[in-house]
């Protein structure tokens, strides 16, 4: 009855704005993921652009016209990129985009000084990593590990909204965000874990155990991800990283968890050499 209860309570309007925009987001995100190719790359650099301009919109730059450049140089990039098909090798794609994406700041170096650049630069860097990694691995085929992980990640921010929403109780961090609870936190863990056991049930795969492992890790660091942020719009006294997405706000208020869980993902497999194997 007290769960029952605590259902009742939860503000449904804004589950449903939620839940819209998800549905919209997930379709296309689908799509582009299952054509593949130059739709996908566009699609990553495309929303990697929104999420810079919404950066720099959050550090309050005084320079408006490096936000719109940073867009623009972007989403020119992208297609030029996806055009002329210039995916040549994992480190000269990278070379070539923390090029394009640095000039601005050597031109506006003088006129936005070292406080501000380093922030933009953290931001450009904290974007524009895991969606490189996150094209070279559709690219390269790793598309169930994608997939399982974007699950996992989902799966860890359903389970600690309901969980925190339902059960309350102690705050994590009230002085960051006031609304994030311990029961939520394990209930975000939970339902991830629960997930990744579903996926070893419909599909066999190797290393069941560090997959497990792995869910762990990444639904830790998904949450102290959300965390981040909530303590850098708290600095720069800003609500949402944009107003896009209804119930959500800004594209980088639902890649919030996304982005450190891809570094990591690439740090884990890269020490220890896992490479999950589906069949």
């Amino acid at each position: 009855m007290y769960v029952l209860d605590k259902i009742r309570e939860i503000k449904f309007t804004d589950i449903k704005n939620r839940f819209i925009s998800s549905i919209f987001i997930g379709a296309i995100f689908l799509l582009s993921f299952i054509l593949g190719g130059k739709f996908w790359i566009f699609l990553c650099l495309f929303l990697s652009a929104i999420m810079c301009f919404e950066w720099l919109e959050m550090i309050n730059s005084k320079n408006k016209k490096l936000s719109l450049y940073y867009f623009m140089a972007c989403n020119i990039s992208a297609v030029f990129i996806t055009g002329a098909g210039l995916l040549i090798n994992f480190w000269i794609d990278g070379i070539i985009g923390l090029l394009l994406l640095t000039v601005p700041l050597i031109i506006n170096y003088k006129n936005i000084g070292k406080s501000l650049t380093m922030w933009i630069a953290f931001g450009i860097l904290y974007v524009s990593i895991p969606f490189w990694f996150l094209i070279h691995m559709r690219i390269e085929n790793s598309w169930i590990t994608l997939l399982w992980l974007f699950s996992i990640i989902w799966a860890s921010d359903v389970g600690a909204y309901f969980s925190g929403q339902i059960f309350k109780g102690k705050k994590i961090a009230p002085q960051i965000s006031p609304n994030k609870t311990w029961s939520g936190f394990f209930g975000g863990i939970g339902l991830s874990i629960t997930v990744s056991l579903l996926w070893l049930v419909l599909v066999n795969v190797h290393q069941p155990l560090q997959l497990i492992l792995f869910t762990l890790i990444l639904s830790l660091v998904g949450q102290i991800g959300d965390l981040l942020q909530s303590s850098l719009k708290r600095h720069w006294q800003v609500k949402d990283m944009g107003a896009l997405l209804p119930g959500h706000g800004g594209v980088f208020d639902r890649f919030d968890s996304f982005l450190p869980c891809m570094i990591i993902l690439q740090a884990l497999i890269l020490y220890t050499g896992v490479n999950f194997v589906w069949h």
